[in-house]
C-alpha cells in the first residue's frame, strides 16, 4: 500500500486524492506515514504562526530555509485542495 511500515506489494498503491489522480499523479508513500514525520509536524504547527505574522516569536528566532520551504509547500497544498473542492462543487452547475 505504499506504507513504509508494511512489506511492499507490487500490486498495491497508496490512496491518492481524486484531484491528483485526475491529472495523472500517483503517490508513492502513504499520506498517513508522511504526515507523521517530525519535519512535517513542525511545519504544520508553525503554519498558523506564519499566517499571523508571529513565526519568529513561535520559533524563538528566524525560520530556517527548510521551514520556509515547508510552509510554502503546505500553503500550495492547501490552495490545491481548496481549488479542487471548489471545482467539484461547481462541476455541472455552470
Amino acid at each position: 500500500m505504499g506504507c513504509p511500515y508494511l512489506p511492499t506489494s507490487p500490486s498495491a498503491s497508496p490512496w491518492t486524492p481524486e484531484h491528483l489522480r485526475a491529472v495523472g499523479v500517483a503517490l508513492t508513500a502513504c499520506p498517513g506515514y508522511t504526515s507523521t514525520l517530525p519535519a512535517v509536524r513542525e511545519v504544520v504547527e508553525a503554519y498558523a504562526h506564519w499566517e499571523a505574522g508571529t513565526l519568529r516569536d513561535h520559533l524563538g528566532g528566524p525560520p530556517s530555509p527548510a521551514m520556509l520551504d515547508g510552509l510554502v509547500a503546505l500553503k500550495g497544498g492547501i490552495r490545491e485542495r481548496d481549488n479542487a473542492a471548489m471545482a467539484e462543487r461547481t462541476k455541472g452547475g455552470a
